[in-house]
C-alpha cells in the first residue's frame, strides 16, 4: 500500500470505531463525542466552553458535518453556523483515548484527551486551557470524566509522550481531528527512527498533516507493577471480569522486558488488510496473546469466559433483533473455535442472576489466578527493585481472608460474586446436640453427608446465608431439628431481624 492508502485505511478504521463507540453510550454522551472537536474548532456564544471571542480556535484538517451542526443547533437554537476560513489554527491534533475497547463499556465513563496545540503564546495557551476546563464540566454533566493532557507541537520530539501514553494513543486513540501520527506510516518490524527520519525528508504525496509522537515501547516496570496491582485489586472483588486483562498483564511481567506491544500487533494486522475493529480490539488482542503463549488450558478457558461475559451477548438466548449485530456476530464467530458445550454458554449467560453455588464455583476457579498473580508481582518488584505499595499489602490480606477467614468472622464471597438471586428453599439440620447446625440446598438423610455450610451457632449459620445472598424473607426454610432446641417462630424472627 502507498502512503495515501495506509492513511485511508487507518482513517476508515477510526471512523468505524467512533461510530460503534457512539452506539454503546447514552444519547447525551453521543452528542458529547460528536460535538467535542466542533466546540474546540469554533468559538460560539451559547455553546459549552465559550469564554470570549479571544479564545484561540481551529483544528487542522477538521470539517464539521451536517449532523454535528444539527447537534450544535439543539444546544443553541439560534445558531446559524457557516463554514469559514481560519487564519491560524490553535490545535494540530485531538485524540480521545478509549481504554475500554468496543466490546463493552461502563455506565460511568472516564476518558483522556490528548490535545496537541500549535505555536500559541503563553496567554493564548492559558485561555485555551480555561476553555477545556469548561468542556470538562460539560462532560461531567454527560456522566463522563474527561482528563486532558496538553502537548506543544514544537516540543513533541524533546518532551515526548511516555511509553504508556504512546501505547494508549496508538492502541486505543480515536482521532477526533487534526494530524495523523507518523507512526502509522512506519511499516511493521521496521526501525522507527530510520523510517521516520526518511519520511521527514521526503515530500509525501498526502494532504494530511503528520505528527511524530515517537515509536511504541514497553511499559516502565513501575507502571506495569501499579497497573497490575490495580487490576488485581478490582479482580478480587468481581471475579471473571478482570481475569482476561490480569492474565495478560501477568504475561507481560513474566516476559519483561521482552513482552509484546499490542499497538504493534494492531499495525501489523492493518497492513495485512484487517478492517474489522473488533478483531483489533484491545481485549481481543489480549485473548489472542494468551491463547498463543499460555500452556495452561484452565487459564485459557477462564480468559475466554472473561471476554465472553464482557460482551454481554447471551448467545444461549435467541434474539431476532440484537441491539449490536456487529458485536453479536463477532463473538459468535470467535466462540465457534472454543469447543464450548451449550451448557457452558447457559451458565455464563445467567451469571447476572446467579445463585450461590455458581458464584462460589467462580470464586474458587479465579482465586488461584489471583493468588498466583500476587506472587508474580512480589517477585517482579524484588527483581526490578520496586516499592510494593500499601494497596498490595491490602490485597495480600484480602487473599488470606478469602482463603482462610479469621475465627468468629462470618465469611463472604467478594462483593461482585455475592449471589444475585436467593434460593427458593434451603434445608437446615441439627442431628444431635453435639453436632453443628448444617445448611444444605438438597435434602440430607445422614449426619455424615456434607452440607453446603455448617456452624456450631445457628445465628452464625443464618447470618452467613443472608450475608452471601442465599437467604431472604421469601426463601422457604425446611428445618429438621432433632434436638428440638428452636421453634419455627423463633427461626422466622431471627431471619427477619437479619434481613433487616
Amino acid at each position: 500500500m502507498d502512503h495515501n492508502q495506509i492513511i485511508s485505511h487507518f482513517l476508515q478504521l477510526n471512523r468505524t470505531r467512533i461510530a460503534r463507540l457512539s452506539k454503546l453510550v447514552t444519547s447525551s454522551q453521543q452528542r458529547f463525542f460528536n460535538l467535542l472537536p466542533f466546540l474546540i474548532h469554533t468559538n460560539i456564544p451559547g455553546l459549552p466552553g465559550y469564554i470570549n471571542k479571544d479564545v484561540p480556535v481551529g483544528i487542522i484538517d477538521y470539517q464539521a458535518d451536517e449532523k454535528t451542526i444539527k447537534d450544535a443547533e439543539k444546544l443553541n437554537p439560534a445558531l446559524r453556523y457557516r463554514h469559514h476560513a481560519i487564519r491560524h489554527y490553535a490545535v494540530a491534533g485531538l485524540y480521545l483515548i478509549n481504554p475500554y475497547g468496543l466490546l463493552n463499556i461502563p455506565k460511568q465513563l472516564s476518558f483522556t484527551l490528548y490535545l496537541v496545540y500549535t505555536d500559541l503564546t503563553e496567554t493564548q495557551r492559558q485561555v485555551l486551557e480555561k476553555k477545556l476546563t469548561l468542556l470538562r464540566r460539560w462532560a461531567k454533566d454527560c456522566d463522563i470524566d474527561l482528563n486532558i493532557t496538553f502537548f506543544a507541537q514544537h516540543d513533541l520530539k524533546t518532551t515526548s509522550l511516555s511509553p504508556e501514553q504512546r501505547e494508549q494513543l496508538y492502541l486505543n486513540g480515536l482521532n477526533l481531528g487534526g494530524a495523523i501520527p507518523l507512526w502509522c506510516l512506519v511499516p511493521p518490524n521496521e526501525d522507527y527512527q530510520t523510517i521516520a527520519a526518511s519520511l521527514s525528508q521526503q515530500r509525501l504525496s498526502t494532504s494530511r498533516l503528520l505528527l511524530d509522537f515517537g515509536p511504541s515501547n514497553v511499559e516502565s516496570p513501575q507502571t506495569l507493577l501499579e497497573d497490575t496491582t490495580a487490576l488485581l485489586n478490582e479482580g478480587l472483588e468481581y471475579g471473571l471480569t478482570q481475569i482476561l486483562s490480569l492474565l495478560y498483564k501477568q504475561s507481560q511481567i513474566t516476559h519483561y522486558p521482552n513482552q509484546i506491544i499490542l499497538s504493534d500487533e494492531v499495525k501489523k494486522a492493518i497492513y495485512e488488510g484487517e478492517n474489522e475493529p473488533l478483531a483489533l480490539d484491545c481485549k481481543v488482542l489480549q485473548l489472542r496473546h494468551i491463547e498463543r503463549i499460555n500452556d495452561n488450558p484452565t487459564n485459557t478457558r477462564l480468559a475466554r469466559q472473561s471476554l465472553y461475559i464482557q460482551t454481554q451477548e447471551a448467545l444461549s438466548k435467541h434474539t431476532s433483533l440484537p441491539q449490536f449485530p456487529w458485536r453479536r456476530d463477532y463473538i459468535k464467530q470467535l466462540s465457534n473455535n472454543w469447543s464450548w458445550s451449550s451448557y457452558e454458554f447457559q451458565v455464563l449467560d445467567r451469571r447476572e442472576s446467579a445463585k450461590y453455588p455458581q458464584c462460589q464455583d467462580e470464586h474458587l476457579q479465579t482465586h488461584a489466578i489471583f493468588a498466583n498473580t500476587s506472587t508474580v508481582l512480589h517477585q517482579f518488584a524484588k527483581q526490578e527493585q520496586l516499592t510494593i505499595q500499601s494497596q498490595h499489602k491490602q490485597i495480600d490480606k484480602k487473599l488470606q481472608n478469602y482463603q482462610d477467614p479469621p475465627p468468629n468472622i462470618i465469611s463472604r464471597l467478594p462483593k461482585g460474586l455475592v449471589a444475585k438471586t436467593p434460593e427458593d428453599e434451603i434445608h437446615l439440620y441439627h442431628f444431635n446436640a453435639e453436632d453443628d447446625w448444617k445448611l444444605s440446598l438438597i435434602a440430607l438423610s445422614a449426619p455424615k453427608q456434607r452440607p453446603l455450610y455448617q456452624s456450631p451457632s445457628l445465628l452464625h449459620l443464618l447470618a452467613w446465608a443472608v450475608h452471601n445472598g442465599l437467604l431472604t424473607k421469601s426463601t422457604r426454610i425446611l428445618i429438621a431439628d432433632k434436638t428440638h432446641s428452636i421453634t419455627i417462630n423463633t427461626l422466622i424472627s431471627l431471619v427477619q431481624q437479619l434481613c433487616r
